[in-house]
């Protein structure tokens, strides 16, 4: 594999099938954003954020517009009380923050209902 960058892309030619340069190489384009990043981010917090007067069953994510750079959703990999979530979505709360979504399942899991203090592990942003 040989990369090189161009602006916001890093080049990757990767062989052998599809459109080939004069190389024998085949060219994609790879966004730098795409790439996953590794976290080191480890929290502990109650389960429940109030959204809108009502009580949600969702983990919110500390500093999470400056951790991630954007008040967008993003994916990462992530554990809660040691339970691999792989390719989780962190929704927008609505005031500038992140949040993670924990269904009735996964509360069942891990022995905790809201109010309950949980201990997060982000490991990598996906998107």
């Amino acid at each position: 594999m040989v990369a090189g960058e161009s602006g916001n892309h890093r080049l990757f030619d990767i062989t052998p099938s599809g459109y080939r340069n004069a190389n024998n190489l085949v060219r994609y384009h790879i966004r730098m954003s795409d790439i996953p990043k590794p976290l080191d981010v480890t929290f502990s917090v109650p389960i429940g954020i109030t959204i809108k007067g009502e009580v949600w069953a969702c983990i919110e994510v500390p500093d999470s517009a400056e951790l991630f750079g954007t008040k967008k959703g993003v994916r990462v990999d992530a554990e809660i009380d040691g339970i691999a979530l792989p390719n989780v979505a962190l929704m927008v709360t609505g005031m500038g923050g992140h949040m993670l979504s924990t269904n009735a399942k996964l509360r069942k899991q891990l022995g905790k209902d809201v109010g309950d203090t949980v201990t997060v592990k982000l490991l990598q942003r996906l998107k």
